[in-house]
C-alpha cells in the first residue's frame, strides 16, 4: 500500500483521495457481513476525475471498486484496490425532461432525493427497494435494484434509457437501445467500442441455446450477467443490459438517462393476516390473480420486533394490534386511477379471497376480520416503513447471534415456492436455527435470514452448510439463487454449478471483453471467493479467535443492559446505512451536512468495532482517528430511535471519551463544557459582570483559544432574576416545599393520579433544570402558573442537573457518582408516586436513558426513571382527565404554530404530546420535519461552521420563511431556541409561553 504514489493522483484531480486508516476502515463493510480494507478511498467531482483515477489505477494495477450507498447485502461494495465513492460529489440530477419523462442523473443521486424532486412533477423513477432512502442510482445500476413493486414496474434495467460508462482501459461508451440494424452497425469497424459489441455479439450467437435451455426465465434473475437479455430473439437491445447487474466488474457509469414513469394517482393497502407463512405462499396464486401492484410478506419474527423497536412501534400499531402477533402478514397493494377505483379493487380482493377460501387465515376465521383495508396514504406510508426497515428488524435482535444475509435472494416459481420453504425451515430444525422470512412474495423472492453466531466456529460451519443445502433445493425447484442482491461473495462460488460450465465461461468472457485486465471489483462475479471467507470477526480462524479473545472481557461503563454488553452495543449495527438518509428523520446530522462516511453512525460503529478488536492502530478507544470520527457526532441520540439496529451512538460516544481522559487526560474543553452547569449557577450572582463580558471581542477570542468556543457564536448569559428568586417569593396555597416533610406534602393522597381519593390535588416535582433555572427562568415559572391553574401542587426539588453536560463529554466516572446521589435524592418522590416532571427533553433522556445504566444502583434509578416523563405529556393527561381547559395567551391568539421538537424528545418522547397541547389553546399546528437544528448543547459553541452547515440546510431557512408568512415556531429544547436566534435572529418560543389556563 505504501508504495502506491496517491499523492501524484491528488494532483491530478479536483475530488479528493484518502488513505488514512480511519476513511479505510470506515469503508471496509458494507451491509454484507463482510470486511476488507481498501487501499484507499477516491472521492471523484467530475468525469474528468473518474478518467485520471482510471488511467492511475490501470498504470499500477489497482484494484477498482466502485461505491454508492453501501448498502450491498453480497460483499459488493468492499474491496482491495481503490475504492471510488461517487456519493460525496458525483450526485447532481442534472436534466428532467417532463414531456419526455426522462431524466439524466450522476450515479451518486439517492433515489428518495430523485423521487423528492420528481414529485411535484407527477413523476418517480419507479424502482424503490427497502434502502430507497440511501440507495443511490450507481449502486441501483450495479445490482439491478427491484423493489416491491416489480411486478408493475419491472428492474432497475428495465427503466435505464442509457448509460455512459468509462472502461478500464480508458474507454468510454454510451449505451443505448438499438433495433436489430443499429447494433449490426455498431458491431461494425476497428474502435474499441466495435470490437467490443462484435464480440458481444459473437458471444451470444455462440451460446444462445445453453442460454436458453440453462438460465431460467424468471421475473428476477441477478445471477451472473444478463445474457438473456441480449439474444437476438428481441427487436431491441443495450449493452446496459450486462453493465446494470454487473456489480461494477464492467466499468464506471458516471451518467445515466432514465425512464420515469408517472405517479400513482391512488392505493390502497390490504393487510392480510395468515395462520403460517405456507398459508400465505399458498395463496399466492389467487391474490396474483387480482392484479396487484405489490404482495410483501412479513412473519412473525418481523412483526414481534416491529412491535418491540422504537423507530417502528408506532407504525405497526397502525397495521397490527399491540397485543397480535401472526404467522404471517401479507401486504397486498392495488392501484386505481382514483381513491374510489383502488379501494375497489381492494375490496374486491377481500371478496374474492373469502369466496374461494384461498389461504388459511389467521385464527381460521375465514372472514374479512383477516383482512385490513388501509385507505389513508398515512397509514399506508406506515405499512411500507415497517416494511423497508425490515432488515434492520430481523438483525436487532440481542446477543451475538444476528440474522445473516446468506440464502435471502433465491427467485423461485411461485407455484414451487411453498415447497421451497418448507425446506428452508426444515434446514432451521436441523441445525437449531432461528429462521426469518419477508419481501417479495409476488415475484417468488422471499428473504430468508438465518441467525448465525458468526464469531463461532461452529456456526460459520453451519453457514456453509445451509447455504449449500439451499442452493441444491433451488436448483431442484428451476429457481436461481440470485434474485436481487447479486452474487457478490455470498453467492458468486455457486455460478459454475447454478448454470454449468459453458455459461459461467460465458460470464469469464464477458468480463474479459470489459475487463482484459481485470481491474473492476475483481472477485465479484467471476473467480469469487469462499462465502465463509472475509468475514467481518476475521478472515481465518485464527483471526477470528483474536477477536474473540481480544473482545471477550471488554467492559464499559455504561452496562449496555439491552444489548449484551460494550462488544454488543458496538456490533448492534450491521450496515444497512439507514443513517446516510438526507430526507427523512433527523439521523445523521453532520452527515448530512459533509455526506462523509466517517460522520454516518454506520461508519462510526465500524470504527468503534475495529479499534476495540485492535484492527487500528493504536488498539483501544482511544484511537485518535476513531476520536475523530466521533469529535462530529452530535450526540442527538435520532439513531438511537431511527436506526432499525437501535445503535445509541451518542452513549458510545459517551463511552469512548471517557477512554480517550483515561489514557490522556480530561481536556480543557471538556472540563469547563461538562461542568458548565456548576459554572452557570456560580456565575448567577455575578449577573452584570457575565453578561457585559459575554459581549466582549477580548473575552470571546480568550474562550476560544483556551477552551475552543467559538468566538462567533454568541454567548448566552444568566437572567436578571432567576427562576429561584421567582418562587421563594411565591405564596401560592398549591406550592410544596423541598425537602418533603409531612407538613408540606400528604402521605395520604401524595399524588397518585389514578388515587380513588381525589380530596386533595395531585402532586407533582418540577425537575426545573440548570438552563431553565438560570437562563430561561420564565418558562419554569409559566408551566408553575399553569399547573397551579389546573389545581396540581409542585414542589421543585432543590438546584440539581440531570449530568447531560458531563454525559456529554464523557465524564462517565464523575457522572456515577453524582448521578447516583442524584437518583438517592429523587427516590422519596418515587417512593410516593409523585411523576417527575421535565422541561427540557435532554435531561429527561439522561434521566430515563443514560443514567440507569451507568449508576451502580440500578434498580433504584430505574425506579425513579419510571417516574419521570415530559411536563407537556403529564398537562395534556391531567387536562383529559380533568377537561381543563387552556387558552392562547392574547397576543399569539391565531396564528398557526409549528412545532420543531428537540432531537431527545423525538427520539425518546412523544412529540406528539405538546402538538395535542398546544391544539388544546386552540393553535392550529404543525409538527416540522426539519432534521436537527445543529446546536446540540455545546456542540454549536465548539463546531460552529459545521453547526451553521447544519442548520443552513432546513431548519434556519424554513424558520426565516414562517416567521415571513407570521407563524409561531415553538422549539421544544434551549438549544434550539438559542441556534434560532443566533443563526437567524428570529425568536422562537417554548409552548409554555405561548398559552394559559
Amino acid at each position: 500500500m505504501t508504495s502506491i504514489p496517491w499523492e501524484s493522483l491528488r494532483s491530478k484531480i479536483s475530488g479528493q483521495i484518502d488513505a488514512t486508516e480511519g476513511v479505510r476502515g470506515a469503508y471496509a463493510t458494507d451491509a454484507s457481513v463482510y470486511q476488507t480494507f481498501p487501499n484507499a478511498v477516491a472521492f471523484p467531482k467530475s468525469d474528468n476525475d473518474v478518467e485520471q483515477i482510471v488511467s492511475f489505477c490501470r498504470a499500477h494495477g489497482v484494484p477498482i471498486i466502485g461505491r454508492g450507498g453501501g448498502t450491498s447485502l453480497s460483499g459488493q461494495a468492499i474491496g482491495t484496490g481503490l475504492v471510488v465513492d461517487f456519493s460525496r460529489f458525483m450526485n447532481a440530477i442534472l436534466e428532467v425532461d417532463v414531456a419526455n419523462q426522462l431524466a439524466i442523473v450522476e450515479p451518486g443521486v439517492v433515489l428518495d432525493d430523485l423521487n423528492f424532486r420528481l414529485a411535484p412533477l407527477g413523476l418517480h423513477f419507479p424502482p424503490d427497494p427497502a434502502t430507497a432512502s440511501r440507495a443511490t442510482i450507481g449502486g441501483m445500476i450495479g445490482n439491478n435494484a427491484c423493489g416491491t413493486r416489480s411486478i408493475v414496474y419491472g428492474r432497475t434495467c428495465d427503466s435505464i434509457e442509457s448509460l455512459r460508462c468509462l472502461l478500464a482501459d480508458g474507454t468510454w461508451i454510451e449505451t443505448t437501445w438499438l433495433d436489430h440494424a443499429a447494433w449490426a452497425n455498431r458491431c461494425l469497424g476497428h474502435s474499441r467500442e466495435a470490437r467490443l459489441y462484435h464480440q458481444i455479439d459473437q458471444l451470444i450467437e455462440h451460446h444462445k441455446d445453453e442460454i436458453h435451455s440453462r438460465i431460467p426465465d424468471l421475473p428476477r434473475n441477478a445471477a451472473g450477467y444478463s445474457l438473456r437479455a441480449l439474444l437476438p430473439e428481441h427487436a431491441r437491445r443495450s449493452l446496459s443490459s450486462l453493465i446494470v447487474g454487473g456489480e461494477g466488474t464492467l466499468g464506471l457509469v458516471t451518467r445515466t438517462t432514465l425512464r420515469l414513469q408517472p405517479l400513482p394517482r391512488a392505493t390502497v393497502v390490504v393487510v392480510s393476516r395468515f395462520a403460517s407463512i405456507n398459508a400465505a405462499l399458498s395463496a399466492l396464486p389467487q391474490i396474483l390473480r387480482s392484479n396487484p401492484s405489490a404482495v410483501e410478506l412479513l412473519d412473525e419474527l418481523l412483526i414481534g420486533e416491529a412491535q418491540r423497536n422504537a423507530a417502528t412501534r408506532e407504525r405497526m400499531s397502525r397495521i397490527i394490534p399491540v397485543d397480535e402477533v401472526p404467522q404471517a402478514v401479507l401486504l397486498v397493494e392495488f392501484m386505481g386511477d382514483s381513491p374510489t377505483a383502488a379501494q375497489t379493487a381492494g375490496e374486491r380482493y377481500v371478496t374474492q379471497m373469502i369466496a374461494s377460501g384461498a389461504g388459511e387465515l389467521a385464527g381460521g376465521n375465514q372472514s374479512a376480520n383477516a383482512h385490513q383495508v388501509l385507505t389513508d396514504p398515512v397509514s399506508q406510508q406506515q405499512a411500507w416503513e415497517v416494511r423497508r426497515l425490515a432488515l434492520g428488524l430481523v438483525s436487532n435482535l440481542p446477543g451475538k447471534a444476528k440474522a445473516v444475509a446468506l440464502i435471502e435472494d433465491a427467485c423461485i416459481p411461485i407455484d414451487k415456492l411453498p415447497e421451497y420453504n418448507r425446506f428452508v425451515f426444515a434446514q432451521g430444525d436441523k441445525w437449531d436455527l432461528g429462521v426469518s422470512a419477508y419481501a417479495h412474495a409476488s415475484v417468488g423472492v422471499l428473504h430468508y435470514k438465518v441467525i448465525l453466531d458468526l464469531h463461532q466456529t461452529h456456526d460459520r460451519q453451519v453457514m456453509r452448510a445451509v447455504a449449500e443445502a439451499c442452493f441444491e433445493k433451488c436448483l431442484e425447484v428451476g429457481g436461481v439463487f440470485s434474485g436481487e442482491h447479486g452474487d457478490g461473495i455470498v453467492r458468486g462460488e455457486f455460478l459454475p454449478k447454478q448454470f454449468g460450465s459453458q455459461i459461467y465461461q460465458a460470464f469469464v468472457n464477458v468480463k474479459q471483453i470489459f475487463d482484459p485486465q481485470g481491474l473492476m471489483n475483481p472477485g465479484r462475479k467471476i473467480a469469487a471467493p469462499p462465502l465463509d471467507s472475509h468475514l467481518r470477526y476475521g478472515d481465518d480462524e485464527s483471526a477470528r479467535k483474536r477477536y474473540v479473545e481480544v473482545t471477550a472481557d471488554l467492559t464499559g461503563n455504561y452496562r449496555y443492559a439491552n444489548q449484551d454488553g460494550l462488544v454488543g452495543a458496538i456490533e448492534q449495527c450491521n450496515g444497512v446505512g439507514a443513517c446516510r438518509q438526507n430526507i427523512k428523520g433527523t439521523m445523521c446530522p453532520s452527515y448530512r451536512a459533509t455526506r462523509d462516511e466517517r460522520d454516518s453512525t454506520r461508519g462510526r460503529a465500524n470504527l468503534l468495532r475495529l479499534a476495540i478488536s485492535g484492527q487500528l492502530n493504536p488498539p483501544g478507544l482511544a484511537n485518535a482517528e476513531l476520536h475523530e470520527s466521533l469529535d462530529l457526532c452530535l450526540a442527538c441520540k435520532a439513531c438511537k430511535s431511527e436506526c432499525p439496529n437501535a445503535v445509541d451512538m451518542a452513549k458510545l460516544k459517551s463511552e469512548a471519551l471517557q477512554a480517550r481522559w483515561d489514557v490522556a487526560g480530561i481536556s480543557r474543553t471538556a472540563k469547563f463544557l461538562g461542568r458548565a452547569p456548576q459554572k452557570i449557577a456560580q456565575l448567577s450572582r455575578w449577573r452584570s459582570a457575565v453578561g457585559w463580558l459575554a459581549t466582549q471581542s477580548w473575552s470571546k477570542k480568550w474562550l476560544q483559544s483556551w477552551y475552543g468556543i467559538d468566538a462567533r457564536r454568541t454567548m448566552p448569559f444568566p437572567a436578571r432574576r432567576s427562576f429561584d428568586d421567582w418562587w421563594r417569593k411565591q405564596t401560592h396555597p398549591l406550592q410544596r416545599l423541598w425537602p418533603l416533610s409531612n407538613q408540606s406534602i400528604s402521605l395520604k393522597n401524595p399524588g397518585s393520579l389514578n388515587d380513588a381519593d381525589q380530596s386533595q390535588p395531585p402532586v407533582v416535582a418540577l425537575f426545573v433544570d440548570t438552563w431553565h433555572r438560570y437562563l430561561e427562568p420564565q418558562i419554569p415559572q409559566a408551566i408553575v402558573e399553569l399547573l397551579w391553574s389546573l389545581n396540581v401542587a409542585v414542589v421543585v426539588p432543590a438546584p440539581y442537573d440531570a449530568l447531560r453536560s458531563r454525559l456529554s463529554w464523557g465524564l462517565l466516572r464523575e457522572s456515577k457518582s453524582l448521578g447516583d446521589q442524584l437518583f438517592e435524592d429523587l427516590e422519596p418522590l418515587s417512593q410516593l408516586g409523585i411523576p417527575i416532571l421535565c422541561i427540557e427533553p435532554s435531561e429527561a433522556s439522561a434521566l430515563v436513558d443514560d443514567l440507569p445504566d451507568l449508576v451502580p444502583n440500578a434498580a433504584r434509578a430505574q425506579r425513579v426513571a419510571t417516574r419521570v416523563q415530559m411536563v407537556d405529556a403529564f398537562i395534556v393527561e391531567q387536562c383529559a382527565k380533568q377537561s381543563g381547559v387552556l387558552n392562547p395567551r392574547s397576543e399569539f391568539a391565531k396564528r398557526h404554530v409549528t412545532i420543531h421538537p428537540h432531537c431527545h424528545h423525538r427520539a425518546l418522547f412523544a412529540e406528539q404530546t405538546v402538538q395535542k397541547l398546544l391544539s388544546m389553546a386552540g393553535f392550529s399546528t404543525t409538527i416540522s420535519q426539519w432534521g436537527c437544528c445543529g446546536m446540540a448543547g455545546s456542540f454549536g459553541y465548539t463546531h460552529f461552521d459545521l453547526s451553521q452547515k447544519i442548520a443552513e440546510t432546513k431548519f434556519a431557512p424554513t424558520i426565516r420563511k414562517l416567521h415571513a408568512d407570521d407563524q409561531l415556531i415553538v422549539t421544544t429544547g434551549i438549544s434550539c431556541r438559542h441556534q434560532a436566534l443566533d443563526t437567524t435572529g428570529i425568536q422562537t418560543y417554548h409552548w409554555a409561553e405561548l398559552i394559559t389556563s
